[in-house]
């Protein structure tokens, strides 16, 4: 047996380090194994690219996400569009808006609002200075609503007018409807001006009447302006119009025939001066003729001009 292992110790050698190197492969292997998992594995990449907290200064947090808060609505006031005005009625519409979810006052009284934030707010005033203080948060606005009694609040007609002889002119004063009196004169004529229909709840109703010019002048005369005159609670206004001019009579030079121009002309009463169409009131084909009667017939609040025919009906003049 001896001799076998000398006579065979190179190849017995040769063998023991090809198992020994057999078994040093296998267990590389698994080694190798081991290490490529972990090597392929995402906790290795992270790990290896930011290295643990104990090894590097580089620390990996979570950046938390902050609510972003919703923009605050300031407190806008749309009407008044100024912080001081005069008025002529006593209520008065304040209205604007404001961040729904905050607290709004007005004169230390909580104003509601609309899911939007919009508000309206009618106010009753008193003559003279009326104070209205806003308050929301930090935000403190001021608003001064002075009213004014006025018994007559506008007039026509309101600029210089020259009308024709014998015409007639309709005047209007917007004056409040419980008025005790509106008149206006003119030429040295007084007329009471009549209240015209209104809506319900108007301060301000319009007041008409009629006056005529005189005929018969050879040239044209300047009659002065229309005096408008308002009482109303113990309260008087009193306004005069530019002059009016009546112009020379030209039925002096004979009488006038008017002829129908439009394709169909709308008729109006010819002992009126409204503008309102009545079933009775034909319309006159193109071509019509007739004599007008009269002089102009002017609307001086819509600023329309009429003929009166013989006929008895009233055209528009274009």
């Amino acid at each position: 047996m001896k001799s076998f292992f000398i006579e065979h110790k190179s190849l017995i050698i040769i063998i023991a380090c090809a198992l020994l190197s057999a078994i040093l492969a296998i267990i590389l292997a698994f080694a190798l194994a081991d290490n490529a998992q972990e090597i392929f594995s995402p906790e290795y990449y992270f790990s290896s690219a930011l290295g643990s907290s104990n090894e590097s200064n580089i620390s990996v947090e979570s950046t938390p996400i902050i609510p972003q808060e919703e923009a605050v609505q300031p407190l806008v006031i749309t009407s008044p569009s100024k912080k001081d005005i005069t008025v002529s009625e006593s209520r008065y519409a304040i209205t604007g808006t404001c961040d729904p979810a905050k607290t709004l006052t007005l004169n230390g009284k909580e104003v509601e609002r609309l899911a939007s934030g919009e508000f309206t707010i009618e106010v009753e005033l008193q003559v003279g200075k009326n104070t209205f203080v806003f308050e929301c948060d930090n935000q403190k606005y001021t608003y001064v609503i002075n009213y004014k009694f006025t018994v007559i609040k506008a007039y026509a007609p309101y600029e210089k007018q020259s009308y024709e002889a014998g015409s007639s002119f309709v005047v209007v004063a917007l004056a409040r409807i419980n008025s005790s009196s509106v008149t206006a004169t003119f030429n040295g004529k007084t007329i009471t001006l009549t209240r015209q229909p209104y809506e319900e709840g108007e301060e301000f109703a319009n007041f008409a009447g009629t006056f005529t010019l005189p005929s018969g002048n050879e040239t044209n005369i300047n009659l002065g302006g229309v005096k408008f005159v308002g009482v109303c609670d113990g309260a008087t206004n009193t306004y005069t119009s530019p002059a009016i001019t009546c112009l020379r009579d030209k039925s002096l030079d004979g009488s006038q025939v008017v002829e129908i121009v439009a394709n169909q002309a709308e008729t109006f009463n010819g002992n009126t001066t409204d503008d309102w169409s009545r079933p009775t009131n034909s319309y006159l084909p193109k071509g019509t003729v007739d004599y007008r009667v009269g002089g102009i017939v002017y609307d001086a609040s819509s600023g329309n001009s009429y003929y009166t025919l013989r006929c008895g009906k009233r055209v528009y003049i274009n």
